[in-house]
């Protein structure tokens, strides 16, 4: 039996002579009419090509979709949940250039749970929106569904009226009953001193109720005696509120990964506020990217390009009973959250420093 080999069977049903020459015959005899059929089971060679074909046509229509989906079919950019409230994205190819206006758009990824602005009114929430928004390049939303600022020039809030496919929701709550945004889970909370804040809100509260909805709410500062008459009856029901709101927050967000806090001082001034804002971007989970905040901030804040900057006549002062109670308010906050958080107790100690709002009786 050495050197018998099996060959297929001929159309004619005639068996094959045995010859070791079959094996070496030329591809052409072996393709001819008269010639043996080639076997029906593909060779392993072949499946391994046909394998490998199969791979790479995959890994193309997979490469291509990813492409399809990262171009946001020519409007948006990928936007990757990480976890509630975190988004991260390649705002640069949305994000305005030339820093004269804003050109975000609403965020690709509607399922994501954006994060809560949270503030007491007048501490600065409104231009810490304007400076996320030009340097992500993504709205920002709000609950209060404000006609000045969805219509406001250079720099319209075109998130103003919705809560749906934004970055961040401005929200003032618990003040005065305000929502708070349940279902948030984390939240930037913007703190400023109760001794500017006050006077803050009353100016935005002075412009609405004398110029209605559509007045330039941001940019008035009321009459020094209507100031002095309104603080003898609201300032201490108003710390007390400042106070709730502070309170509230770092209650409900008692984790460093759930709540980031920024003081208005810091994002207005001229050292620290490029930082602060790079901060608040990469707590936002965008690619932080300081060059740009930098220059957004430059121009916003030092050059004064936006308009929600309020230009003042007269600096709001307190009576000297005012000023205790507000002192007082600060210190409960300090013994109830000043061990757990020194940045935040540093915060109080500045804010209890401050007596220039004294005046006399």
């Amino acid at each position: 039996m050495q050197g018998v080999e099996l060959r297929p069977v001929a159309r004619n049903k005639k068996k094959i002579p045995r010859s070791s020459s079959i094996g070496a015959s030329s591809p052409s005899k072996r393709r001819g009419r008269t010639g043996p059929l080639r076997s029906c089971s593909p060779s392993a060679e072949t499946l391994e090509w046909q394998l490998q074909t199969l791979c790479v046509l995959l890994c193309v229509v997979v490469a291509a979709l990813i492409f399809q989906v990262s171009l946001g079919h020519g409007r948006s950019y990928t936007r990757t949940r990480l976890r509630p409230g975190a988004w991260r994205g390649r705002p640069s190819s949305v994000a305005c250039d030339n820093y004269k206006r804003s050109h975000a758009q609403p965020a690709f990824n509607s399922s994501c749970i954006p994060t809560v602005l949270a503030s007491y009114p007048g501490s600065g929430s409104t231009i810490t929106r304007l400076l996320i928004e030009m340097t992500t390049g993504v709205w920002t939303g709000s609950i209060y569904g404000d006609a000045s600022l969805y219509t406001s020039s250079p720099h319209p809030f075109c998130g103003e009226m919705t809560t749906r496919n934004v970055v961040a929701i401005k929200s003032h709550g618990p003040w005065e009953g305000q929502p708070t945004v349940a279902f948030a889970k984390r939240a930037v909370l913007m703190v400023r001193s109760p001794f500017t804040a006050i006077p803050s809100y009353f100016n935005w509260f002075y412009a609405f109720h004398k110029r209605g909805a559509e007045a330039k709410q941001h940019q008035i500062q009321a009459p020094e005696e209507k100031w002095i008459r309104w603080r003898e009856n609201n300032v201490r029901n108003q710390t007390e509120a400042w106070a709730h709101h502070f309170s509230y927050w770092m209650d409900r967000f008692n984790r460093s990964d759930a709540l980031f806090i920024a003081t208005y001082d810091d994002l207005v001034n001229e050292t620290s506020g490029p930082r602060v804002l790079s901060d608040i971007v990469s707590f936002l989970d965008f690619p932080s990217d300081f060059h740009r905040a930098k220059k957004v901030w430059l121009n916003t804040i030092y050059n004064r390009s936006s308009s929600v900057r309020r230009e003042k006549t007269y600096n709001a002062n307190f009576t000297r009973g005012q000023t205790e109670y507000i002192v007082a308010q600060l210190k409960v906050l300090k013994r109830k959250y000043g061990q757990r958080n020194k940045f935040l107790a540093n915060i109080l100690d500045e804010y209890l420093a401050d007596r220039r709002a004294i005046i006399s009786d």
